[in-house]
């Protein structure tokens, strides 16, 4: 009869396990302060209650980074070129470098402040992905961003 509860028990416990996931028809957009992936060409609108609508569009994105299983001499970087725009109209090309982007120190990601109007943004190149690899031949697809109202 024990056997029976903990079973039982075990069951229950099981079934209150599952994870809340968005259907793929309602993905969010996404919003100020918080980062998301945007493809070559592909245009996301940034959104926030305290600002209106931000248009990013990854216009070029190049990758010579050395593979992360290799031994390089030089550590090589990724240049990525996004077109910011707001609602009235008005944009930007703004470039960032991660990676030995001479003459700047080595780094991880790029913060580049824009003014559009009279809105202030701090966006953020945290990533280039996928980080190159010796064995595949995947080059980069896309990169990660953030966008912070300042």
């Amino acid at each position: 009869m024990m056997n029976y509860v903990i079973v039982l028990l075990g069951v229950l416990l099981l079934g209150q396990c599952h994870q809340d996931a968005l259907p793929e028809d309602q993905a969010q957009e996404p919003g100020f302060g918080t980062a998301f992936l945007l493809q070559k060409g592909e245009e996301v609108k940034v959104s926030g209650e305290a600002a209106g609508t931000l248009t990013l569009q990854l216009a070029s994105l190049a990758d010579s980074r050395c593979p992360k299983d290799v031994v390089c001499v030089w550590l090589g970087n990724a240049t990525v070129v996004l077109n910011v725009s707001d609602a009235d109209g008005q944009s930007q090309q703004v470039s960032f470098c991660i990676g030995d982007c001479r003459p700047d120190p080595v780094r991880n990601k790029h913060k580049v402040q824009v003014m559009l109007g009279k809105q202030a943004y701090d966006i953020t190149l945290l990533e280039v992905l996928p980080v190159p690899n010796a064995e595949s031949n995947e080059t980069a697809k896309e990169v990660k961003v953030l966008v912070e109202l300042v």
